[in-house]
């Protein structure tokens, strides 16, 4: 049976009735990880930039070294789980 782990690898996650189920597992990815389910452009293909996905700059607006507001207020608007990702990571 699968287990899930937390990330010492060694603590088993817990649910609400004991160890974490797969179901509970994977609920807790859709609002932990939601960049996990949303479409993507093809198998590492930059797409046409006519789709949503396609049309994703590779460069972080919110690092230092690709600082861009208006791309950033644009990000926010168009994707706020995305722009909050790239912001936490920058």
């Amino acid at each position: 049976m699968p287990q899930a782990f937390e990330a010492d690898g060694q603590t088993a996650r817990m649910g609400k009735d004991g160890p974490m189920t797969l179901a509970e597992w994977v609920d807790a990815l859709v609002s932990d990880a939601p960049h996990l389910f949303e479409a993507n452009a093809g198998g590492g293909a930059a797409g046409s930039g006519g789709g949503a996905a396609g049309n994703r700059s590779v460069k972080n607006p919110f690092r230092k070294e690709s600082w861009n507001l208006t791309e950033q207020m644009k990000l926010q608007k168009s994707d706020p789980q995305l722009a909050a990702r790239l912001k936490a990571s920058a």
